[in-house]
């Protein structure tokens, strides 16, 4: 059976200014109705790469296929996309109607057209009541929602999204993901977001790509990501604070750690790990849990330097004289106080090994 084509397909594109390489070599294929995030640091070559393919920017080399159709060579205007921008790019002379009707004017549509996908379409981000107000009038989250309307309006294949969020205060940007999660699968539409909140990305995305100097670092869903990172500079943007150099060993018949000064950290049966081969073990705080120093669960010990209140759950930082971990429990378990002498129990089930 032959395989369905891809909304969107990306064969070795590259854009380089000078000495900076902005996007080396990505290769990548979206199905149709998924919704892709970018995600990376700033620099990383996200918004670059989305850029080119809105047509924005030429690359320099490789090629932009939209449902099977070379798109690489055509203006922005002769693309099946649109692209919502971070500062929302609203005409400010123009109501909340007639901005989201202008796409379709330069379409050519009839007035009774216009009017009838508008009041449609404001419907569906819930804008219908704010169709003759201007954007001055607007809050951050309502202007959103109307660039997301002009958008949708003129019905593209392909919905780019610049860091749509990033104007919105944190609870309403949380609101506003949810929505729009639930707006792209109610309609089917194949988007593209370009975020740096790995929250958001968790929150939006069927996959995620995950960008470092220009290039793909691991493509994967959410929950692969979350529990499997591919590489160091991944966990640690994943935000995986404990991530400790070292070599993997066969210490009395059992997958273990060494770490470089010497400790050993024992793994669970199923790692896989090759004796001898240089690594990285990464360990989420939430995984490790503080113990009595003399406990038998106690893998490690170490002082106590630093309690800090995360909502319902403390962050501790332990020095165990040859590294610094971070560990995070509930408050509602036992209160350890700076200076003390306490243990580390690591739950084996989650930690990850990484290739060095």
């Amino acid at each position: 059976m032959a395989l369905a084509t891809p909304a969107l397909e990306l064969v070795g594109l590259r854009k380089q200014y000078g000495e900076h390489l902005a996007v080396g070599n990505v290769s990548l294929a979206v199905p149709k109705g998924s919704l892709l995030t970018l995600l990376g640091p700033s620099g990383c070559g996200k918004s670059t790469l989305l850029r080119m393919i809105a047509g924005f920017i030429k690359p320099d080399s490789g090629s932009i296929s939209i449902e099977g159709q070379d798109v690489t060579a055509l203006l922005p205007e002769r693309r099946p996309t649109a692209m919502v921008f971070q500062s929302y790019a609203l005409f400010p002379h123009m109501s909340v109607f007639d901005n989201v009707a202008f796409g379709l004017k330069l379409r050519k549509l009839s007035s009774a057209q216009r009017r009838a996908k508008v009041e449609a379409t404001l419907a569906l981000v819930r804008m219908e009541s704010f169709a003759e107000r201007f954007p001055s009038e607007l809050s951050g989250g309502q202007q959103q929602r109307v660039a997301l309307a002009r958008c949708l309006v003129i019905e593209p294949q392909i919905l780019l999204l610049d860091e749509p969020f990033g104007a919105l205060d944190r609870h309403l940007r949380e609101e506003m993901q949810v929505e729009l999660r639930k707006l792209q699968r109610q309609l089917g539409i194949t988007m593209l977001v370009v975020t740096h909140d790995q929250d958001e990305a968790f929150i939006l995305s069927d996959v995620v790509a995950v960008m470092n100097g220009g290039r793909i670092e691991q493509l994967a869903t959410p929950a692969d990501l979350y529990d499997r990172p591919a590489t160091c500079f991944v966990a640690r943007f994943m935000g995986i604070p404990n991530v400790l150099p070292g070599t993997a060993v066969h210490y009395q018949g059992k997958p273990t750690f060494r770490h470089e000064k010497g400790a050993l950290i024992g793994l669970g049966q199923d790692t896989n790990i090759v004796a001898g081969e240089m690594a990285h073990l990464a360990l989420r705080p939430e995984t490790l849990r503080l113990v009595p120093p003399a406990d038998d669960q106690a893998d490690m010990t170490g002082t106590l330097v630093f309690v800090t209140l995360i909502g319902s759950r403390l962050q501790y930082e332990v020095d165990l004289g040859w590294t610094t971990l971070q560990v995070v429990m509930p408050r509602a378990e036992q209160t350890w106080q700076p200076g003390q002498s306490v243990g580390i129990a690591i739950d084996r089930r989650h930690a990850i090994v990484l290739s060095a």
